[in-house]
């Protein structure tokens, strides 16, 4: 009797285990910083490391300044990136001549440019480079001076080839048409919503973002670092694609609605779809993968 019970309760929550997780549909979603400022010829870039998406870069004329982390009480390596932004702005024509300088801030090592804050070293900054941070402040100085005196760039964006070379145009996997038009369409009332400006829908943009939701289904992976056209920085100009802006969203789901709905719902992914520096909005939807359907959102400004 007590052996049919215990295989009853099996069987019961084994059921309910299957009922409850029937429309349990697993939808994930990522998103990067990447901005680049032009300031005459020099030019600014923030971007996620290559091989670490955890670790974010500063550069001046294709020079790594800094890499800086997530704090281990604070904000995250993309949340600095953001906030590291709306001061690189702020600074303009400043970036190419100001005066840069170590200084102690409200207890911390800190970069100063013409006496005002651009950067803090972290503990997590300067205990990843087995240094300290002192001295970490002033290795970020000496690279910011020394990446100010290279011959000023010709090229704003270079060019970068393929190992191979780019796929024809009936090679570009199917576009469905009429869900891209959707989720753009949904983007663009979030936007109106937040009386931010509408993103034109662009086609080019919309051929590379389908290359890479096909591409997280044919190489298994979910990431924006992909194994075939790199991060989303270098696949843009590999494709002769400029910017000043540009964002990356991704999402795995059965229906445009539930992807929409999660990004939305992701601080990260909902700053780059009300983002007002965004001007342009490319989306590939591509069939296939554990989650029904492959979508990327590439946002260009």
């Amino acid at each position: 009797m007590k052996q049919r019970l215990f295989k009853g309760l099996g069987f019961f929550l084994l059921g309910m285990l299957l009922f409850c997780s029937w429309d349990v549909i697993p939808v994930y979603a990522e998103n990067l910083v990447y901005r680049t400022l032009v300031l005459g010829k020099d030019v600014v870039q923030i971007r996620p490391n290559e091989k670490d998406q955890e670790v974010y870069e500063f550069l001046f004329n294709e020079q790594v300044v800094m890499r800086y982390r997530t704090m281990s009480q604070g904000l995250s390596a993309s949340e600095r990136a953001l906030v590291l932004w709306e001061r690189v702005n702020n600074f303009g024509q400043a970036l190419s001549q100001g005066e840069i300088k170590v200084a102690v801030w409200q207890g911390n090592y800190v970069i100063l440019l013409d006496e005002q804050l651009l950067l803090t070293v972290t503990a997590a900054d300067y205990l990843a480079n087995n240094s300290t941070a002192e001295g970490l402040a002033n290795v970020w100085a000496t690279n910011f001076k020394k990446a100010r005196q290279i011959k000023p760039l010709v090229e704003i964006v270079p060019e970068i080839s393929h190992k191979e070379p780019l796929l024809r145009d009936e090679e570009i996997p199917e576009v469905a048409d009429s869900e891209e038009i959707k989720m753009w369409e949904l983007v663009n009332a979030e936007r109106a919503k937040a009386g931010v400006p509408p993103v034109e829908f662009d086609e080019g943009l919309a051929e590379v973002a389908c290359l890479k939701s096909a591409d997280l289904i044919t190489h298994n992976y979910f990431s924006h670092h992909s194994p075939t056209y790199g991060d989303p920085f270098v696949m843009l100009k590999s494709f002769g694609i400029t910017y000043n802006y540009a964002g990356e969203n991704l999402a795995g789901s059965p229906t445009v609605e539930i992807a929409h709905q999660n990004l939305m719902a992701s601080p990260g992914h909902r700053k780059n779809i009300l983002n007002p520096n965004f001007t342009h909005l490319g989306i590939g939807i591509v069939k296939g993968g554990p989650y029904g359907q492959m979508f990327t959102q590439l946002f260009t400004g």
